[in-house]
């Protein structure tokens, strides 16, 4: 009698020991609390249209980094930069088109991201955030700064604990005040006037995530 009864004391203990394996993960995901991106895209667009014609700014690469710090399982707060060097050239209809100036745009922007999806290891995301556009142009003409929002759809695929792809495409929106005079050398002497316009540009951009 006692040996059929040690039997199922130990059969039932076994069972019990393969559920709970079952249960209890075996490696848990560790949280993922920071993000650094370094990426690289191509800009395009970024034209406007004033009383002395069309202007528009090339499409070039663009660089640039972001950081996005969990405040939520599926949510980030997103700071960016990105930077693009590339030329303003003036559009003409009746004869060829000729560069103004070279140009240096830069981002700087603050905001957040929210993620969807039920895969942990690939996370579609929609982000927005606000900041400022610096425009540079070369030569002795004078930089702007204006209130710009950017735009983002995109996705993350986590390779590992620490590492990860990003890609992701993004709009990118810059506010030009009624009082705009754009790449001014002189008090008067500019390159073009832009009251009142949106300088809108688009790109598709990814890197290597770094995952903390």
């Amino acid at each position: 009698m006692r040996g059929p009864v040690l039997m199922c004391l130990l059969t039932a203990g076994l069972c019990s020991t393969s559920s709970a394996q079952e249960l209890t993960p075996t490696a848990p995901v560790p949280p993922r609390t920071v993000e650094i991106t370094p990426t690289i895209g191509w800009r395009m667009g970024g034209g406007v249209e004033t009383e002395d014609g069309e202007f528009d700014v090339e499409s070039a690469t663009s660089f640039g980094v972001i950081l996005d710090v969990r405040v939520r399982s599926d949510g980030v707060v997103e700071l960016l930069y990105d930077r693009q060097s590339s030329d303003v050239v003036r559009r003409s209809s009746t004869g060829p088109d000729s560069t103004i100036t070279d140009i240096v745009i830069e981002y700087f922007q603050l905001g957040g991201a929210v993620e969807f999806g039920h895969k942990p290891n690939l996370k579609p995301f929609f982000a927005l955030t606000l900041g400022a556009a610096h425009l540079d142009p070369s030569g002795d003409r004078d930089d702007e700064w204006h209130f710009a929002g950017v735009a983002t759809l995109g996705a993350k695929a986590y390779l590992g604990e620490r590492i990860g792809l990003r890609a992701q495409t993004r709009l990118w929106g810059t506010f030009l005040t009624e009082e705009s005079q754009i790449f001014c050398s002189l008090p008067g002497v500019c390159v073009l006037s832009a009251s009142g316009k949106l300088f809108v540009q688009a790109d598709f951009s990814g890197g290597i995530m770094f995952v903390f």
